[in-house]
């Protein structure tokens, strides 16, 4: 009866794999350093290559992935900067010392504001909702007949 759980829901057949195993199977890192030299130049270098290797079914098999602060950080950092600089291009006809005044309180507002939010955002995706759908992953089986993902 125990093997009846592990049929899939569309087409019966039990030729089923785990999404972490089609992952792992499909994802491969390289690390290699390279040590060169010219003959006729006199120079010598040394590289070094890094990368992930992977297969466009482990791609689709990834797990869910934590959400990250540092694109958000680096594109709001832009934003508010771009924001300040109008307003003081606007407030330039004023006194200079103000104006530079009220641009920089402006930008530390909305840069400290804006963190604020979306690490909030951020920390309550990878406390509440992460965890359930790593867990919804761990549970994932692929049909090798169909393509349909199965949560067993």
């Amino acid at each position: 009866m125990a093997q009846a759980s592990f049929k899939c829901a569309n087409c019966r057949t039990t030729n089923l794999k785990k999404l972490s195993l089609l992952f792992l199977q499909g994802t491969a890192s390289r690390n290699s350093v390279t040590i060169g030299f010219y003959r006729g130049l006199k120079g010598n270098f040394i590289a070094n290559t890094f990368g992930k290797r992977q297969s466009l079914l482990a791609e689709r098999a990834a797990p869910p992935k934590k959400k990250s602060l540092l694109a958000f950080g680096a594109l709001w950092l832009v934003a508010c900067s771009v924001i300040a600089l109008i307003v003081l291009a606007a407030l330039s006809n004023s006194a200079e010392s103000f104006a530079v005044l009220k641009s920089a309180v402006l930008w530390c507002a909305l840069f400290a504001v804006g963190l604020i939010w979306r690490s909030k955002v951020v920390s309550s995706y990878n406390v509440k909702v992460w965890p359930q759908a790593y867990a919804r992953w761990e549970r994932s089986y692929l049909c090798m007949q169909c393509g349909r993902v199965n949560i067993i």
